[in-house]
């Protein structure tokens, strides 16, 4: 079965920057997780008054998912993104991470 998992990162203003990936950090996800089939990103939008971005990600199983979140590159990557909400006061929240 597929797994959806939804993060939401909020901002207290619209000069504060949203988190975003070294472009080394996406071309290894798209490597080893989008171009595989393991998974993909459905959605990303953002709120009308332009501070909440929200992202979806569909994987084609839970086992990829696991690997996913396994990862060393995006385990450093979720450390960078808890850092870059510590330093810009924003706050990156789980909505969702469930089987679909």
């Amino acid at each position: 079965m597929a797994w959806r998992r939804l993060i939401k990162e909020v901002r207290p203003n619209m000069e504060t920057p949203f988190f975003a990936a070294s472009d080394e950090d996406i071309l290894h996800i798209h490597e080893k997780y989008e171009s595989t089939g393991k998974c993909s990103v459905v959605d990303i939008s953002y709120s009308s008054d332009g501070l909440t971005k929200s992202k979806t990600r569909i994987f084609d199983s839970q086992s990829s998912r696991d690997e996913y979140m396994a990862d060393p590159v995006i385990q450093e990557l979720s450390k960078s993104h808890q850092a870059h909400c510590l330093l810009y006061n924003t706050v990156k929240s789980k909505v969702e991470d469930k089987e679909i």
